[in-house]
């Protein structure tokens, strides 16, 4: 048995869009953005064989292009940051202009050549850079924007803040465009971060490391599949040429917090948290690498229901990072990123502190998670652009429940009249780990193909994405369960009450066996996609 129900589908998509915007498509499942336009002269005629240059701090090389017989020009796959154009052509003043490129969102950079040898150079910071004004409906935020906010520094508290977003689902979860909460996608560096049973987004990144998020919630192009919400992207930080490192502490106290009218205890233990970042070349250029950390060891007081039994529970948790870029020649690069996790929890009450009698209630579980991504782009001559991703997610439940299979001892007794349970922890310990990854494998190709009859950016691939569960549900390490009519606390001993009968809070014993063993689900679905982004005639 699994600990819930998947309630996903296995399906196949093929979808052909036309739409009127040079810029109209987005990238695939990969944190790379768009950057295109149309260079003409003052007098509004089309001027070909301008060469087009792109550099930015995020590039490991600059990248060139030049336009076509209308004008247009496109550069795909590139990282999110700040990027320079710069336009050449023999008789013309170069002009360079300057934009911001978020993840899976394309830019215009049009461009007017005026003659004459003086250098022209135009900045463009638009006022209100949240919003780009494109087919989709996207909204962008940097990470240093969101630290200078009154808000949390998580990516949830970000995306909380785009339009067509709301706080509106179970538990306070992010309803993107009206979807109901596990419709979204929720992708870090190109990696599906949600839990596989509720959809609900995992905090699977160190802040610190953070670029930046961008959140699409309609419009998205017919390249993406499974989801009807929204679609929200965290891209983190990737080195550059030049050396930087940051180093964070915070601190926490259980002393801080308010308490309830019962008057629950505390502890008085002031608590860091450690947070760094460090980046930098290997070879200017050509090799980069960037790595980060956050660790913490924490120790808060909770105690039981109704007996009110204070404990500790401690948490230590540690973090880290690491990702290189490579550059594998002139407009080609591969990255690789990978994501690990260690987490140790000490008196865990699975069903929750309020809903558990005694400490025997209560055990000890490590959760670890790790992401990698690999990702590969191409840039050949100045038309086709190539493109691969693969990536995976690993999480662990391990050693979450009882640890004896013994009758009497791993036997969860329920106090029926309250809801709380007592005597042994729910779930088993030293049964099999639950498991609950992904993975998905991502190949696209596109091509720019501009002339007298308009411009075409056609994107075509295939992608394969796989939600895998395996697990066990034992409600108990001896998979028994005493179901009391109501209990007796007398002196801190909690006495079982038995009632026979056939109403509603008799006492009854239920028996949970698994005969087999899960083999496990594998809910696998394969996208073929092909986009064509037209712009009719050559007129700007």
């Amino acid at each position: 048995m699994l600990r819930g129900v998947v309630s996903f589908a296995q399906r196949a998509s093929w979808s052909l869009g036309l739409v009127m915007l040079l810029a109209g498509s987005a990238a695939a499942q990969s944190p790379t953005g768009i950057l295109s336009g149309r260079v003409t002269d003052v007098t509004g005629a089309p001027r070909a064989n301008v060469i087009v240059t792109v550099s930015s701090p995020s590039l490991l090389q600059n990248q060139r292009t030049s336009t076509s017989e209308n004008g247009d020009y496109l550069f795909r796959l590139l990282p999110p940051g700040e990027y320079q154009v710069s336009f050449l052509l023999a008789g013309f003043a170069e002009t360079i202009e300057s934009r911001d490129v978020a993840a899976t969102q394309p830019v215009v950079v049009n461009a007017v050549l005026r003659p004459g040898p003086v250098r022209e150079a135009v900045t463009v910071k638009p006022e209100a850079s949240l919003f780009f004004n494109t087919v989709t409906s996207a909204t962008n935020f940097s990470q240093a924007v969101v630290e200078q906010l009154p808000l949390g520094r998580s990516v949830t508290n970000a995306v909380a803040l785009a339009p067509g977003v709301h706080a509106t689902g179970p538990d306070g979860a992010l309803s993107l465009s009206g979807a109901m909460t596990f419709e979204n996608v929720f992708l870090v560096d190109g990696v599906q971060s949600q839990d596989n049973l509720r959809g609900t987004p995992l905090d699977l990144y160190i802040e610190d490391a953070i670029q930046e998020t961008t959140i699409q919630t309609s419009g998205v192009s017919a390249e993406y599949g499974r989801f009807t919400g929204g679609l929200t992207h965290t891209v983190t930080r990737s080195g550059s040429n030049d050396f930087s490192g940051s180093f964070r502490t915070g601190f926490t106290n259980d002393q801080w917090r308010s308490v309830t009218p019962f008057e629950e205890s505390k502890m008085d233990a002031l608590v860091p948290t450690y947070e760094f970042t460090a980046g930098g070349p290997v070879v200017a250029n050509r090799t980069w690498f960037f790595g980060a950390g956050r660790f913490f060891d924490r120790t808060v007081a909770r105690q039981t229901g109704i007996t009110n039994i204070p404990f500790e529970f401690n948490a230590n948790e540690k973090r880290y990072e690491g990702k290189v870029s490579q550059s594998l020649g002139e407009a080609q690069r591969l990255q690789v990123a990978y994501t690990g996790i260690d987490r140790l929890e000490n008196n865990h009450a699975s069903a929750g502190a309020s809903n558990v009698m005694d400490l025997a209630s209560l055990t000890n579980r490590s959760l670890p998670q790790r992401l990698l991504s690999a990702h590969y782009t191409g840039m050949f001559g100045s038309r086709f652009f190539l493109e691969g991703q693969y990536s995976l997610r690993r999480f662990t439940f391990e050693g979450d429940g009882g640890r004896s299979r013994d009758r009497v001892l791993g036997t969860l007794m329920l106090d029926q009249s309250t809801g709380a349970s007592w005597w042994a922890p729910q779930f088993c310990g030293v049964c099999s780990d639950e498991r609950r990854d992904n993975d998905s494998l991502l190949v696209k190709g596109s091509y720019f193909l501009s002339n007298g009859a308009g411009a075409h950016d056609l994107v075509f691939g295939y992608e394969t994405f796989n939600d895998r569960r395996d697990g066990d549900l034992h409600e108990s390490a001896s998979d028994y369960h005493v179901w009391t009519t109501a209990s007796v606390i007398d002196n801190g001993t909690i006495f079982p009450v038995m009632e026979g009968g056939i109403d509603a809070f008799s006492t009854f014993i239920i028996h949970w066996p698994i005969l087999q063993p899960s083999r496990g689900t594998n809910y696998r679905s394969h996208a073929l996609f092909v986009n064509d982004t037209w712009k009719a005639g050559s007129r700007p």
